[in-house]
């Protein structure tokens, strides 16, 4: 499955939050030849009951920036109104929003020749989606309603809780402690990294199997399964720089998006749907 790795930059105050986001898309879909009379995805019939606009907001809010994230595709505002603030004031005082608002904009041809595209501006505010919470079936590329409810969310880990994990753990090893299931901090409990024990009994709900991965991690015992109580936790993923030591902020927010919404109308650019998957951290 090839990786498309997209970069959107916030600078907040001595930290870099970078949204690296991973793209993915279902390379075993059926490829069209070309013809004028392609049909859209308006005339589509699937069985699936499809996904509903996402409208889970949320506020990275550290050092002088307090930022809007969305899990449909459109970042920095409210649906309504600019909400990438800085420098940050306090609740009940006049905010100015530097950026009104940001999304994402993909598309192109596939072997086929057939123009793909998922691309957001205002259309979420009405319910016009291209995109969609959550993860993709990394077999058939497809998801259904109930995986983006599921997945209409966002996966939170502060830096303090990293650092105190971190203490925890070197505590256990040098034998002045246990470290168990009920001390890890909630935020490396819940992350969505691949293999994570702990996360339905926090979450609710089953991690995918999937080959692309999901959220970033150290690996202490280079097992290729995220479990805290082996020393791991979450990073900033900096592909190229392995050799760097593990990096983590005073914040991280993780959250996954689609553009195929369980067979769901492109309301926003009416194109024909890529079958992407974005993970954004």
């Amino acid at each position: 499955m090839r990786n498309i790795k997209l970069l959107i930059a916030l600078f907040f105050g001595l930290y870099m939050f970078s949204p690296a986001s991973h793209a993915y898309y279902n390379p075993k879909e059926r490829v069209v030849e070309p013809n004028n009379n392609t049909p859209s995805n308006n005339s589509s019939i699937s069985f699936r009951e499809q996904c509903v606009t996402a409208n889970r907001q949320i506020d990275q809010d550290v050092n002088n920036i307090r930022a809007r994230l969305t899990c449909g595709g459109d970042v920095w505002w409210n649906r309504n109104d600019g909400k990438y603030v800085v420098p940050k004031v306090a609740p009940g005082e006049q905010e100015i929003s530097s950026i009104f608002a940001g999304a994402v904009w993909l598309g192109g041809l596939d072997p086929g020749g057939n123009l793909k595209v998922a691309a957001q501006t205002y259309g979420n505010s009405r319910g016009q989606s291209d995109f969609w919470a959550g993860p993709l079936n990394d077999e058939t590329g497809t998801t259904d309603k109930l995986f983006c409810d599921q997945w209409e969310r966002f996966f939170e880990v502060s830096g303090e809780e990293i650092q105190q994990h971190l203490l925890l753990y070197q505590n256990a090893r040098d034998g002045l402690g246990d470290y168990t299931e009920d001390m890890i901090p909630f935020g490396l409990k819940q992350w969505p990294a691949v293999g994570n024990p702990f996360f339905f009994s926090t979450v609710g709900f089953d991690l995918p199997f999937t080959s692309q991965g999901l959220a970033g991690f150290w690996d202490e015992n280079l097992d290729g399964i995220y479990n805290p109580l082996d020393g791991d936790f979450p990073t900033i993923e900096i592909r190229g720089c392995e050799e760097l030591p593990p990096q983590f902020p005073d914040e991280m927010i993780f959250w996954i998006y689609n553009d195929e919404g369980g067979g769901a109308i492109h309301g926003e650019t009416m194109g024909l749907a890529i079958r992407m998957e974005v993970q954004v951290q």
